[in-house]
């Protein structure tokens, strides 16, 4: 920890400033007046909000009966697993910095740890507060000019200042020492004539764990150089003879073995029934569904959504889907006559666009290993056609799902209905599942219409096309922002805004030096002329705005760290450059918004791009930040042959995140034939030891959801000039 005191003084007199009188304005923030209501607790102490910014409410209670206070860092405030031991004592970490535990050093807290590292029961399942899935090491290998490239998953449920990894090639260790990265690359093979086997096992403290199920990945004899995971996709063609191509894919571990799976949406271009099928990561087939004739196929991003997640807690993702009459199971059962009206096919094939407008709906929950139906629960009423907003079925057919942990501590799932407005009466209603002992339990319901007379004038609360679930306000639960307003965990209006509609939104820590998070957000053809904000996630309250020159729609932007400054820039495709939080404009140019991706070996992103009109080429970009323009990392539509893979989804890639290795993110795609998915992922090293990100629940939450399709996110800043090792220990546990 010595490494850390060179800001002792400071910090020490700092301490007692804050003990002596409002905590918050020793951190830049002024007190707040009597009466403001508390929305936000840390280790400071209790903040609301006053005149559109953070202030602190009441004197810290922070102890100071630990030793290091007098070191310049807080006493923790909870029961924080010990992460690191020195002679000072022992060390926890909350809010991203560390804290002492107890007196001096605690020898009781080093010996609980030590005992902790056996190799009879690794990886640890964690002392958090949110149940999340208990992944395994997800280790790869992949052959590279420079030889094979490995990496794996530092869990969220270790702790990284004392873990580190040995290294095996067919049981010959690789490593001298302890080694602290989740990368390597073993430069004696340069093409593979047998089996190799690669193993990592995690060192706690010195102390080699074995046991450890999902820590080896063997590259096959004569595997190519390449850097996918090939799936071959199960052939599906329409009655026309076409074949169907991949729409979208979710991400889950459906057989309870600590990888990834991946359940896969296919459509035809002649609009016949969706596929829903599933794949393990070893390209197992498992089922199939035919969504059969009553699900709308047009606009399906929109019309048929889908959540793969273990949500009862035994250790295997389900499939939450949208069915109706004519649904045919991965097991054979079909829905009939539900409704006994005596027929079961409500498509109108006459009409263009839409052309389901009537007829039952459900939300079906199905065994992820099986296609089996467990349970069925009637999906949000269509009621009136005009009250969306149109007579056609378009306004009523925006559908948004999202995983949400609503109590804090077990996954739900929040699913809208309809566009919103109530500046012109446009209906938006929504409701909460939960999902325990193979049966759904409806939570709870929203209605934007009951706040018609309740919200400030000029808020219109309207939806984004997307949907995220994260915690907004730091009271522990997950609130549900649709981009023009926000949901509390418990059903009620958290937030309206002044925000019209726009196509992207982004929430994220922005601004790593402000408290809390803000969101991006662009604006679509206001008569105000506003094109982008910058927003306080917590409040909805607005930071800054952009205008525009003349009435236009913003048809994209996103918000990541792209060049070497610390925090995020926010751009978009009506105002040249990247922004930075506080709108200076540090670049006199800017790449089209698409999605953010981490790829190569440093803290910031790079561009998963669409090439072409119709962004059908998927390629990787890094902007430039000497020449002002990008540079291409990875033609990916070439590998393997001249366009011979596609993102066929708007020029969207079916699914991307950091799906297996280490915490750099993986893209899905499909060949051009329709024949073979594929899992790319990165060979480029990296310093950086960083959980995965898959259990970080604000960035969990985010990768399979759908609709207009928004960058990944996590809840901490992690771009350029970010500290690493203090990011937070993820607050959870699995069983």
């Amino acid at each position: 920890m010595n490494k850390y005191f060179a800001i002792l003084a400071t910090l020490v007199a700092t301490s007692k400033t804050v003990l002596a009188g409002c905590f918050s304005e020793a951190l830049g923030y002024p007190c707040c007046s009597s009466g403001v209501a508390v929305i936000y607790t840390d280790n400071d102490g209790p903040w609301g909000v006053e005149n559109n910014d953070w202030c602190g409410i009441s004197n810290t209670s922070s102890a100071t009966s630990c030793f290091s206070v007098a070191l310049g860092y807080n006493c923790c405030q909870q029961t924080t697993e010990v992460v690191y031991v020195d002679n000072d004592g022992s060390w926890g970490i909350e809010n991203g910095d560390w804290c002492g535990i107890g007196n001096s050093n605690n020898d009781k807290h080093e010996d609980e740890n030590k005992n902790n590292a056996t190799s009879e029961n690794y990886p640890p399942t964690g002392n958090g507060k949110r149940r999340m899935e208990r992944l395994n090491r997800g280790v790869v290998a992949m052959l590279t000019n420079d030889g094979i490239f490995i990496s794996w998953r530092l869990l969220g449920t270790e702790d990284q200042a004392t873990t580190t990894f040995n290294l095996y090639r067919d049981g010959t260790k690789l490593n001298n020492g302890a080694y602290a990265l989740t990368n390597w690359t073993d430069k004696t093979i340069k093409s593979v004539t047998k089996d190799i086997t690669y193993t990592v096992k995690a060192v706690v403290n010195g102390v080699e764990q074995n046991g450890e199920k999902g820590n080896s990945w063997t590259i096959k004899a004569n595997t190519p150089k390449r850097q996918y995971i090939p799936i071959p996709l199960k052939e599906a063609k329409d009655s026309k003879g076409a074949s169907y191509r991949v729409e979208h894919v979710y991400a889950g571990d459906l057989d309870g073995d600590g990888n990834y799976d991946f359940v896969v949406k296919r459509m035809s271009d002649n609009r016949e029934p969706i596929l829903l099928e599933a794949y393990k990561l070893d390209g197992t087939f498992l089922w199939r569904m035919n969504l059969g004739p009553n699900i709308e196929t047009y606009t399906s991003s929109l019309t048929s959504p889908v959540l793969v997640y273990d949500f009862d807690g035994d250790g295997k993702a389900e499939v939450m889907v949208k069915t109706s009459e004519g649904t045919v199971f991965g097991d054979g059962t079909k829905i009939g006559d539900v409704n006994r009206d005596g027929k079961t096919d409500y498509c109108e094939r006459n009409r263009t666009q839409y052309q389901v407008l009537t007829g039952p709906e459900f939300i079906s929950m199905v065994d992820g290993m099986t296609g089996k139906e467990i349970d069925r629960v009637d999906f949000l009423e269509r009621g009136n056609t005009n009250d969306w907003g149109d007579n056609y079925g378009n306004r009523m057919n925006f559908i948004f799902v999202t995983v949400a942990y609503l109590d804090g501590k077990e996954p739900s799932m929040v699913l809208t209905r309809g566009a919103g407005d109530l500046k012109n009466k446009r209906a938006i209603t929504a409701y909460a599942l939960k999902f325990q002992n193979r049966k759904f339990t409806v939570q709870w319901t929203f209605r934007i219409l009951d706040y018609k007379n309740r919200i400030p004038a000029g808020h219109g609360m309207v939806e984004f096309h997307s949907i995220r679930a994260l915690d907004l306000d730091g009271d522990g639960f997950d609130e549900i922002h649709l981009g023009g307003f926000a949901i509390d965990h418990d059903g009620k209006l958290l937030y309206s805004t002044e925000l019209g509609h726009g196509d992207r939104f982004i929430i994220a820590d922005i601004d790593p030096n402000r408290r809390g998070l803000e969101y991006f957000a662009v604006q679509q053809n206001r008569d105000d002329l506003l094109g982008t904000a910058l927003l306080d996630a917590a409040t909805g309250q607005t930071i800054w705005k952009q205008y525009l020159p003349s009435k236009a729609d913003v048809g994209r932007g996103d918000a990541a760290s792209i060049l070497d400054t610390y925090g995020m820039q926010c751009w978009s495709s009506s105002f040249p450059g990247y922004y930075d939080a506080q709108r200076k404009q540090l670049t006199n140019s800017n790449s089209f918004p698409s999605l953010s991706i981490w790829w190569d070996g440093d803290l910031k992103r790079e561009f998963l791009d669409g090439i072409g009109k119709e962004g059908y080429n998927p390629a990787i970009n890094k902007w430039n930040v000497s020449k002002g323009s990008n540079d291409r990392l990875f033609t990916i539509y070439n590998d393997g042959g001249n366009y011979s893979v596609i993102s066929p989804y708007s020029g969207r890639v079916p699914l991307y995140g950091d799906l297996i290795g280490d915490w750099r993110e993986e893209i899905v795609l499909e060949t051009a034939n329709h024949q073979e998915l594929r899992i790319y992922t990165t060979t480029i090293g990296t310093e950086y030891t960083i959980y995965t990100l898959m259990h970080n629940p604000a960035y969990r939450n985010c990768v399979n959801v759908k609709g207009y399709l928004q960058s990944t996110e996590v809840d901490y800043y992690l771009g350029y000039g970010a500290d690493v090792k203090k990011i937070p220990k993820p607050d959870i546990y699995v069983k």
